[in-house]
């Protein structure tokens, strides 16, 4: 049984290693795991990551939690929840595009800011079109950044791995600030 699971956890990393599209969010990840102080708190609800998350974050009990749900739109208002909860630490709403924008981050944002919850939003943008809530009408790309901006918060948009740490670094530091911040991960489709 070790063996085995040695050998996922090679496997594991190897996707975080490699150069394929496909294993772009593991790479990612991996990188936001490192990135990440140990007394960050995470969110995650990365439904189309494919078990990307939960492959590759490794946090200590109590600091990591997941939903899967067929409503998406959870992880950015618990993050402000979290946040008010625990106001020293940091917090990470980890989710996908659907989840971003079923969020209501305009909401969630300007309800963070008021009350001084800052929180980062890792959102793993894979549509690049996307339905937009409550409407026929679909959301380009660089809609998450356009919905964070209006909604006063700091944002970065990477599409490699090799750019998270920067990123992060920068995010985190805006949220300590009082800032909301979010992380565009553009990933191919």
């Amino acid at each position: 049984m070790e063996a085995l699971l040695l050998a996922r956890r090679q496997a594991w990393q190897g996707r975080a290693a490699s150069d394929e599209a496909e294993d772009l969010a593991d790479g990612v990840l991996a990188e936001l795991q490192r990135a990440l102080p140990d007394d960050a708190l995470v969110l995650e609800e990365a439904n189309a990551s494919g078990g990307s998350a939960l492959r590759q974050m490794e946090r200590p009990p109590g600091q990591f939690f997941r939903a899967a749900s067929r409503s998406p739109g959870w992880s950015v208002g618990a993050a402000m929840g979290a946040r008010l909860a625990r106001p020293g630490q940091p917090v990470v709403a980890l989710c996908d595009d659907s989840a971003f924008a079923y969020g209501l981050p305009t909401a969630a944002f300007w309800s963070a800011h008021r009350v001084g919850a800052s929180f980062l939003s890792v959102v793993l943008d894979w549509s690049g079109r996307q339905v937009r809530p409550g409407t026929r009408r679909t959301m380009d790309e660089s809609e998450v950044v356009s919905v964070a901006r209006a909604s006063g918060a700091e944002t970065a948009v990477i599409t490699q791995p090799s750019q998270v740490a920067a990123a992060v670094e920068r995010l985190l530091a805006a949220t300590r600030d009082g800032v909301c911040a979010v992380l565009d991960a553009r990933l191919p489709r």
